[in-house]
């Protein structure tokens, strides 16, 4: 114990250097954006007007990105949960009552194609058993996430096989867990439309890049990552309770 909150402690100490790093760079934008912005609105020579429509193109994205960096949520981890202030309000979610974690991969690209360069961050929502949804996309997500993940899978487990002992099916989204078979929405289908697919030692499930892969043996789903609450879960029943091979 005492040596996760070691670690506890030094993940929030590099976290919260990062978020001070990003308000800085927020600051010092519209320390330049917005007089740049009154020089192109009050420019009047020729010269000085296409000095201005420049300095007006330059400070105008250097304001917003400015502004969305300011706007961001802040997140505070403690050792029973997380907090995230918005706006006006501080949201408080304990661990024992998150019900659904959803989580994406972003990439942010620098061409038309991904490549090595590309900057992959991490799209975290939150969802507490009253419905209140928070999203974290600021870095340091991805942690986050993991820890989210390590507080909340023991519970979450044992939720999702005592459902399926009394109902006998647990939704994850376009897919659910069934002791009939894996339950799924076929690509390209409506939401409404659902097959079944037995069991089998066949069938092969994992997840890469933000998307979900499940191998029916004649057939391959794929979906996205953001669409499947609770994901760790979801593979560790298939693994655990119906011997689905990890991909």
């Amino acid at each position: 114990a005492v040596e996760n909150d070691m670690n506890l402690g030094a993940f929030w100490e590099e976290y919260r250097s990062k978020n001070r790093l990003q308000h800085g760079i927020a600051v010092g934008l519209l320390l330049i954006g917005v007089p740049g912005i009154l020089f192109a609105l009050f420019s009047f020579g020729i010269g000085e007007k296409f000095v201005g429509v420049i300095a007006l193109a330059l400070t105008s994205g250097m304001v917003v990105t400015g502004v969305r960096l300011i706007r961001g949520n802040i997140v505070e981890l403690y050792q029973g949960g997380v907090t995230v202030a918005r706006r006006q309000e501080k949201i408080t979610l304990p661990w024992d009552e998150i019900k659904a974690i959803y989580f994406e991969k972003v990439r942010e690209m620098e061409g038309f194609t991904p490549s090595v360069r590309d900057r992959v961050t991490t799209d975290l929502r939150l969802i507490r058993k009253d419905g209140v949804e928070v999203r974290i996309t600021e870095p340091g997500a991805s942690q986050i996430f993991r820890q989210a993940v390590e507080a909340t899978l023991t519970r979450l487990l044992e939720e999702t096989r005592r459902d399926l002992s009394e109902r006998g099916k647990v939704d994850f989204g376009p897919v659910a867990i069934s002791r009939q078979g894996l339950i799924y929405q076929p690509p390209l289908s409506s939401p409404s439309t659902r097959k079944t697919e037995a069991w089998s030692p066949l069938m092969a499930a994992g997840f890469h890049d933000g998307t979900l892969c499940i191998n029916l043996g004649n057939e391959q789903l794929e979906y996205q990552t953001s669409e499947i609450p609770n994901l760790e879960v979801f593979l560790r029943v298939l693994q655990e309770d119906y011997s689905v091979t990890p991909i």
